[in-house]
């Protein structure tokens, strides 16, 4: 009588066609495939079997790579700082333009009512602009909307340089910080939970900070060096120009600057949103900077 080579109660697998040709011709082949001398072809029944079982020779599928949207996340909110140096030079009226953004609030923000109450509608949203936003924001009020909160109120109640400089350090002090930190955040210590008295977000790296505080120094050194010259702002009076100060303003107010840019990115203000209180605080800072500096100097 054959003895089973499976344990009592072990399920028996079906030979594949050829194992069963390979088991008809057994007797005239004194070894297995894998080298193990067969004695009555028990032993080799058995390894066959389980060396030739699908599950056991195809590797296990592997799960699908996550895609990374962070950086079209980051590509579009720095896109709006190319967008503002060619308004700037243009000399369009403010006001046409803070029209402009406020009707897209109003539509941004009434889809973000649909979105957060109801379903279906939150469905469709995510489907098509899910992938630019964080799964934090899925549940919570869409950060486009303090964006352009922000780019209004700078617009609206500070002077056209310093708003300009507060929307670039907005779109590109922000993208810095997050980049520098991803990439080199995990070599440098974090920072701590308060800086003078102030709030300071968690998970914020050393490397973030001084990536955002090197954006915004070149950013101020650029734009004020370069940008706000006579030829450039006919008939404008400047939070700052060269007259004030020469080389040694325009470094004082580049770094003062980027300091603000930096600090600021990095606060944590009652856990408002980064897009409303980053072009806000920083831009009162600048402007306030610029102020001292035209009278000292």
């Amino acid at each position: 009588m054959q003895v089973s080579p499976y344990p009592p109660g072990f399920p028996k697998r079906s030979p594949s066609v050829g194992l069963r040709q390979r088991r008809r011709d057994s007797s005239e082949i004194p070894l297995v495939d894998i080298g193990v001398q067969a004695g009555n072809g028990h032993l080799e029944n058995l390894f066959e079997d389980d060396l030739s079982t699908p599950e056991l020779l195809e590797p296990p599928a592997l799960p699908s790579a996550k895609i990374d949207w962070e950086i079209p996340r980051k590509a579009l909110h720095s896109s709006i700082g190319f967008l503002v140096l060619p308004l700037y030079f243009s000399r369009p009226e403010v006001a046409p333009i803070i029209e402009v953004l406020t009707y897209g609030l109003a539509l941004v923000t009434a889809a973000d009512v649909l979105r957060l109450n109801i379903g279906p509608f939150a469905r469709l949203y995510e489907k098509f602009l899910g992938a630019f936003m964080r799964e934090s924001e899925k549940k919570a009020i869409n950060g486009v909307i303090w964006y352009l909160v922000g780019v209004i109120f700078v617009l609206k109640f500070y002077p056209r340089d310093v708003a300009v400089v507060s929307i670039l350090i907005l779109s590109w002090c922000d993208t810095a910080a997050s980049t520098v930190g991803r990439a080199w955040g995990r070599y440098t210590p974090k920072l701590p939970r308060s800086f003078l008295f102030l709030p300071i977000a968690p998970r914020k790296s050393l490397a973030g900070a001084l990536g955002a505080i090197v954006t915004g120094t070149l950013i101020a050194f650029s734009f004020w060096g370069w940008a706000v010259t006579p030829e450039y702002i006919p008939n404008e009076t400047p939070a700052w120009h060269w007259a004030q100060g020469g080389w040694l303003g325009l470094v004082t107010l580049s770094l003062c600057s980027g300091l603000a840019g930096g600090i600021t990115e990095a606060l944590d203000i009652g856990g408002l949103d980064d897009n409303l209180t980053l072009p806000i605080i920083s831009g009162g800072l600048i402007w306030g900077i610029s102020r001292l500096i035209s009278a000292v100097l």
